[in-house]
């Protein structure tokens, strides 16, 4: 009687344990879906500008980032990353990732230094290879859109080519490679490219969860069907980046998610704001 006793109360205490570590991961996510930034739309230099963003967690936590944010009257950064790693490590890095990039942005010169983004991914490396002992990294896109010079500076740092939608609907990829992903090298060099970005363009940036996820036999979503997606979208549509996560898990043909997955895609309308 006394070990049944002592064997329910054994069978209890796991699992009340394991009720207090599912919610707690459920609080996580809740708090790592909050720094997802809300969609932006507005009128910038007398244009329209729309950004909308999207964090998909393949467990209830993961290690993509997805942000983006104004400086000043003319400029817009989106930035996209993808932890190495998978669960709780990497959800904590990705928080942290963040962070470094929003306190990047209330600078005095964060103007200058994100108008040269090879210097705002420099800073962020620094911080993240300082005493990285865990041997994660980011994978990392840095963009920012000066809507005054029509012009769009990004920083590759060993991330999935952004797709660039041109207004007669042609797809470019930003293939310049900036430098290594973060956290790898304190010291490591980054360097920008730069590409024009006129009224009726489009960027999309993602992590690698969308073109690696893979059907029942094993095939991946991969690039192409990415390209054909902007090749025929809208880029004005409010649930372009909810159409894409249904395709994906469409093609996944019910498989649980193998990777997490965030997206971003900033347009300019075509017309000029009133």
């Amino acid at each position: 009687m006394l070990a049944s006793l002592e064997k329910k109360a054994l069978r209890d205490h796991t699992r009340d344990e394991l009720r207090r570590k599912q919610m707690e991961l459920d609080e996580a996510r809740t708090l790592q879906l909050a720094l997802v930034p809300a969609p932006l739309r507005d009128s910038i230099c007398g244009r329209t500008a729309a950004i909308d963003a999207v964090l998909e967690p393949a467990k209830e936590v993961g290690g993509d980032l997805v942000d983006h944010f104004r400086i000043g009257d003319d400029l817009l950064v989106v930035s996209v990353g993808d932890v190495s790693d998978k669960g709780a490590g990497a959800a904590l890095m990705m928080a942290r990732t963040h962070a470094l990039v929003r306190g990047l942005s209330v600078r005095p010169d964060a103007g200058a230094l994100f108008r040269e983004p090879e210097k705002a991914v420099a800073l962020l490396n620094a911080a993240l290879a300082k005493g990285n002992d865990s041997g994660m990294y980011v994978t990392f896109l840095l963009g920012a859109l000066d809507l005054a010079g029509n012009r769009l500076a990004y920083v590759r740092a060993g991330h999935v080519p952004p797709y660039v939608r041109r207004t007669d609907g042609s797809i470019e990829r930003l293939e310049q490679l900036g430098g290594l992903p973060l956290g790898l090298k304190e010291n490591a060099v980054y360097k920008s490219d730069t590409t024009a970005f006129a009224a009726g363009d489009a960027i999309l940036v993602l992590t690698d969860g969308f073109t690696e996820a893979a059907d029942p036999t094993g095939q991946l979503f991969g690039e192409d069907r990415i390209a054909t997606f902007m090749q025929q979208a809208d880029p004005g549509d409010r649930e372009l980046l909810s159409t894409l996560v249904l395709q994906v898990r469409n093609f996944e043909g019910g498989l649980p998610p193998s990777d997490d997955m965030a997206a971003i895609l900033l347009s300019l309308g075509k017309g000029t704001a009133g």
